[in-house]
């Protein structure tokens, strides 16, 4: 059974302050390169093709870091109460790619950051979301596989930033965007990692139990990186675009992966999250990084439905907005962008502007302003007004509550379209 977490739910009443970026980046254990060939994927953004770029070899220094900065034992780690440290876990909002920073609060004053993916190679919202908090430095800067949506802005991070080091998976792509990315972690001269399976890190209070994969193979989803998080009494799992095959992999290695919070592997498809899979994890709440009605349908809703069977908690980038989970190590608060409901809005149906309409423009009974109420058909200021204060509303139907709105009225509304509940 998952043990007993503490879920806060509040709304972002302003934008996350800013942060004071000290601290040396942490030191990890030299990881073997193993050599791969190139291979497509489907749902790649499409990206004129060049010649394969080389990662770079690991720092020579590598193996004069202090053993008790890598591969540490997390049995060892303070505890985060006693030492009044904090995390935070920012579920970016990068549109339909992946993008989650971590900051740490050892107890000391110095925060520490982690990134792990860096958004979408067509746009900056990344850059901006660091440069929006003030983090002017990176402890580690991760990425789950080489697809564009994952280290799409790991160069311009590189070019900004101070990034004491870099993990990737150690697949190698033929893109445009993996060719500017090795180029950028070359010229930064940073440490370079491969984390695989079995590596332990310690980034001050948070301690990154590497589970997969044992070893690149050419296929970016079944070498894409999957670790856990954990602080305190909580722990999150992340496994990147890893599809169904790897998921049975960690089932059978027999790893510790139950979790307080699941990233829904893949953007929320059907190729990952497999119900045996999800039994293991055992989570409170889920997380899918998803763009607003993206070509792909993520996420998908047979994951949703299994999430729903399982009583699971249910958050979206896409329904929410930014999310940001924050840990004294005890108590885990959620706080969202914006109000949503991550299966409705997955369906078309369900807010996603944060501002009362729903993704097809309709108009939300529970959630619109009387401003906007006052775009549907036959509601004046009086009746939004009294929609307002009767809200609870589960269907367009229920508003012949209202004096003077009948059976033709309610016909009339249908018929426009604009009226809608969550």
């Amino acid at each position: 059974m998952r043990k007993e977490t503490t879920l806060c739910l509040v709304l972002m009443m302003a934008a996350c302050g800013s942060a004071e970026e000290n601290g040396e980046s942490p030191g990890s254990q030299k990881v073997e390169e193993t050599p791969q060939q190139n291979t497509d994927d489907d749902n790649e953004d499409d990206e004129e093709a060049v010649s394969e770029g080389n990662l770079p070899d690991t720092n020579d220094n590598a193996d004069q870091q202090d053993g008790d900065q890598g591969n540490a034992d997390p049995s060892e780690a303070d505890d985060p109460a006693d030492a009044h440290a904090s995390l935070e876990v920012h579920f970016i909002d990068a549109g339909q790619a992946d993008a989650t920073l971590f900051i740490m609060e050892d107890g000391t004053g110095d925060p520490l950051h982690l990134l792990l993916d860096a958004g979408h190679w067509q746009d900056l919202l990344v850059v901006e979301y660091l440069d929006g908090l003030g983090i002017e430095h990176l402890d580690v800067l991760a990425s789950t596989h080489p697809h564009a949506d994952h280290i799409g802005q790991m160069d311009s991070i590189l070019g900004s930033i101070d990034v004491g080091e870099v993990w990737m998976s150690g697949d190698e792509h033929d893109t445009q965007t993996f060719a500017k990315t090795v180029d950028a972690v070359e010229a930064s001269g940073v440490r370079y990692e491969e984390p695989r399976r079995g590596d332990v890190f310690d980034l001050g209070p948070l301690t990154v139990n590497i589970l997969h994969p044992e070893r690149v193979t050419g296929d970016f989803h079944e070498g894409s990186l999957a670790a856990s998080f954990t602080f305190g009494n909580h722990t999150l799992l992340f496994t990147g675009d890893a599809e169904a095959p790897s998921e049975v992999d960690m089932l059978e290695a027999d790893l510790d992966l139950e979790a307080d919070v699941l990233q829904l592997g893949h953007h929320g498809s059907s190729t990952s999250t497999i119900p045996s899979f999800l039994e293991a994890v055992d989570p409170a709440a889920a997380v899918a990084s998803a763009g607003v009605d993206n070509q792909y349908g993520h996420p998908h809703e047979e994951v949703l439905d299994l999430l729903q069977e399982h009583r699971v908690d249910v958050y979206g980038t896409y329904s929410h907005g930014t999310i940001v989970m924050r840990s004294d190590g005890d108590v885990l608060d959620v706080e969202t962008e914006r109000s949503g409901d991550a299966w409705k809005a997955a369906q078309g149906d369900s807010q996603a502007g944060g501002d009362g309409r729903h993704a097809e423009g309709c108009i939300s009974l529970n959630d619109a302003d009387a401003d906007e109420l006052e775009d549907i058909l036959h509601i004046g200021p009086a009746r939004a007004e009294e929609i307002i204060a009767g809200r609870g509303w589960d269907a367009v139907e229920q508003l012949t509550k209202i004096d003077g709105i009948g059976d033709q009225t309610i016909e009339e509304i249908l018929e426009e379209g604009a009226a809608c509940v969550e």
